[in-house]
């Protein structure tokens, strides 16, 4: 009776008040005993503030209110700009001093409570205001869950004006409730004129900080997140309750929370999280009336990171739906295969043309053992390095860090060491050295082989590896992306297929042997050869010093460069000194070699030199998620592209498609805005974007609109009708 008592008057308070509140979760909590206790404090407080009401309106000129009456919550209306800003633009805000302990409530305040609320009372000028909701803090008491804000509370106002040219009279009632040990209602009217020139304000950062803390929809942060939904047995024993259970892959776990919104009448126990191999999965008891969630029912899925908080619309699955999708291996190991040898023509593996062209050339002539051997050779080093880099992947991803397809060319030491390879196989190819192991090892190496130089082979084909991956060929993208949302079992095979296709080529010849022993023998002709692929060498060591120049600066590249020169020319001068100097050069040439490849770490990181961009560079602008969502609801179209000085592919999309007059001109044009993301050096952000759409690698472009708002992934090699056909359906054409 005292329960029923209790919430019968806490439905008529609220009728009384005509307010327009979200009871659901107050009317649950009324049936709990500790619930019951709470809200009988929270009448007491309300008789004793009486509808107690502060109007405040400031002075002309001022960017704030004064405070409301209050002792516990007090609220302003603050302003970022004195006025309206070009385009209409005008940053406001709710500004809430709460007192220790006291907080007020989110946009779903969970089991009890009701959301601040705004009433006009006549604003002049001012086509619609709305609130923007923060990600809240999960407050958990007595087995009850709610969500809101405490301290220093800033809710941004999305605004819009009718006439940008005129002043802004902004006049509000906020209604919101207040809890701590008890519960208080409050309202406030609240008055602001602005007529100022849109000058930033002191509040103008608070603002931009509140809107920070907005979720923004998860393709945009970098994250993506399913649902699955079970219904429960037709026991209903409590350990077989209904659950939700969301997968959320692209963020980490530690400090994660998940919030899931549904019908009116349910409600989701505190999340049991536990990590999986894409990131974190959170399981959570449906209360309340479970009945209306079923299949195909719609929720919001609101995930808090100490990173940044997500959201996204997601649909129950019916019976037995799991987070994980059946594994399509078959066809993964065919993409990684047909990825790994179409990964043979694109514009990174060009540059290492010389290094296979010479071992073909090399073995004309040869028997058929040798000629097998030394192409065999060749295979494992590639399938080594693939093995390798997919045990290094495996190592990072497990140690937290964000994993990609491409990601050792953003680090300067490693560019360094390719800098002294390549630098030391263009003095072999121009003559200036040979290759010799030690005389036993080599006789014990053909013994065991009966080839020549397998050592050499294996490195150059290690080394061919490590130079394609900056590449992303068609079938690569989606091979690499599986295995990489995935476990180590998967990342090791996929790497291990796409090792076997980047080295067919090679195996073609091993299993054909003779189609090598038909070519010419080496003569003079050859002298003349070994000096054009020696340059396309020494070219892709220059290409490699411009990547640390962005990265490093330009003292560290300069520094790369001489050194490279120094150890060629001390590789030069070998073969023009007596027997008893050859030792010296060797010895100075290792030293040089060794101090190349330590100056990265000896420089540090300096300040790139700023180079003129090209034209159409003007018309991008700098990679922000918060940038795309905001243009897409002001229903305009936006083009990312995701690229990086290392990615060759991306300079060819670039060249060819993205600065194809058809492009740009619809750049410049009206509703559309071009974004373009740098991945030169590591940035989680967008190794966050890539992930949210499976992806690891680059290049990688996408189109968002009206119609598109979760974005249209384009292809790895752009045409321009790909991208003007995406561009049409973003935007519903």
């Amino acid at each position: 009776m005292v329960e029923d008592g209790l919430l019968m008057a806490g439905r008529t308070a609220i009728e009384n008040d005509g307010r327009k509140r979200r009871t659901r979760g107050l009317v649950r909590a009324l049936r709990r005993v500790s619930a019951a206790l709470v809200l009988g404090a929270a009448l007491v407080g309300t008789a004793l503030v009486g509808g107690a009401l502060a109007q405040e309106t400031s002075a002309g000129g001022e960017v704030a209110t004064g405070w409301s009456d209050s002792d516990v919550a007090p609220v302003r209306l603050i302003a970022g700009a004195d006025g309206p800003m070009a385009g209409g633009a005008l940053p406001l805000a709710l500004e809430f001093d709460l007192a220790e302990t006291w907080k007020v409530y989110w946009r779903s305040p969970g089991d009890a409570g009701y959301p601040p609320e705004l009433t006009d009372q006549g604003s002049e000028n001012l086509a619609s205001i709305a609130l923007e909701w923060p990600a809240p803090k999960r407050f958990s008491i007595f087995g009850l869950e709610s969500f809101g804000y405490g301290g220093k509370a800033v809710l941004p106002l999305t605004v819009r004006i009718d006439d940008p040219d005129k002043p802004v009279t902004v006049r509000q009632k906020v209604s919101y409730l207040t809890c701590s040990d008890i519960c208080v209602p409050f309202e406030a009217e609240l008055a602001l004129t602005l007529d100022g020139t849109g000058e930033p304000t002191e509040h103008t950062q608070a603002i931009g900080k509140a809107l920070g803390k907005v979720p923004v929809p998860a393709g945009l942060f970098g994250a993506t997140v399913e649902s699955a939904f079970a219904p429960a047995p037709s026991t209903g024993s409590a350990d077989t309750a209904p659950a939700i259970t969301v997968a959320v892959a692209g963020l980490p776990l530690a400090g994660a929370d998940v919030i899931v919104e549904g019908p009116l009448g349910v409600a989701f126990s505190k999340p049991e999280i536990r990590p999986t191999a894409q990131g974190f999965a959170a399981r959570m008891d449906v209360q309340g009336d479970t009945g209306l969630v079923a299949a195909d029912t719609a929720l919001t899925v609101t995930v808090l990171s100490p990173e940044g908080a997500i959201e996204q619309s997601v649909t129950a699955g019916g019976a037995g739906t799991g987070t994980e999708e059946s594994v399509p291996w078959l066809s993964m190991i065919g993409f990684a295969l047909l990825g790994g040898l179409i990964l043979n023509l694109m514009p990174c593996v060009l540059p290492v043309l010389s290094l296979k062209l010479m071992k073909v050339i090399g073995f004309g002539g040869r028997e058929l053992r040798e000629i097998r051997a030394g192409f065999l050779a060749s295979s494992a080093g590639i399938l080594s390095f693939m093995l390798a880099l997919a045990g290094g992947l495996i190592a990072l991803k497990s140690a937290g860090a964000v994993v990609g397809w491409g990601i050792q060319f953003q680090e300067p030491l490693l560019l360094g060491f390719m800098v002294v390879v390549l630098s030391l196989f263009a003095a072999n190819l121009l003559g200036f050295f040979e290759f010799a192991l030690p005389q036993k090892v080599s006789d014990g190496a053909l013994k065991a082989t009966g080839g020549q130089g397998l050592v050499a082979q294996y490195g150059q084909g290690a080394f061919a590896a490590l130079l394609a991956t900056p590449c992303s060929a068609p079938f690569v993208g989606t091979a690499v992306s599986f295995a990489l949302g995935r476990g180590a079992l998967e990342i090791v095979v996929i790497f291990a297929a796409l090792g076997v296709g980047l080295a067919a080529p090679f195996l073609l010849v091993a299993a054909v042997p003779a189609l090598a022993q038909r070519l010419p023998r080496p003569g003079p002709w050859m002298v003349k050869l070994r000096w054009v692929l020696a340059f396309a060498l020494v070219a892709t060591a220059v290409w490699l010093l411009s990547i640390v120049w962005v990265q490093a600066g330009v003292m560290t590249a300069v520094a790369l460069g001489i050194g490279a020169a120094l150890l060629l020319g001390l590789l030069a001068l070998r073969g023009q000194v007596g027997q008893r100097r050859v030792a010296g050069v060797w010895a100075g040439a290792a030293l040089t070699a060794l101090v190349t490849l330590s100056l990265p770490a000896w420089v540090g990181q300096a300040t790139p030199v700023e180079t003129p961009a090209p034209a159409s560079d003007a018309l991008w602008a700098d990679f922000d998620p918060a940038l795309i969502q905001s243009r897409v609801k002001a229903g305009e179209v936006v083009l990312v592209d995701v690229t990086a000085d290392w990615c060759l592919t991306c300079k060819v999309n670039k060249r060819l498609v993205l600065d194809a007059e058809a492009i740009t001109a619809l750049i410049g044009g009206d509703g559309v805005t071009a974004v373009r993301a740098d991945w030169t050096n590591p940035d989680d952000r967008i190794s966050r974007y890539l992930a949210s759409f499976g992806r690891y690698g680059i290049p990688f472009n996408a189109v968002y609109g009206p119609a598109a708002p979760d974005g249209i992934a384009l292809p790895e090699l752009l045409t321009v009708e790909a991208v003007l056909d995406a561009v049409e359906q973003a935007r519903g054409g």
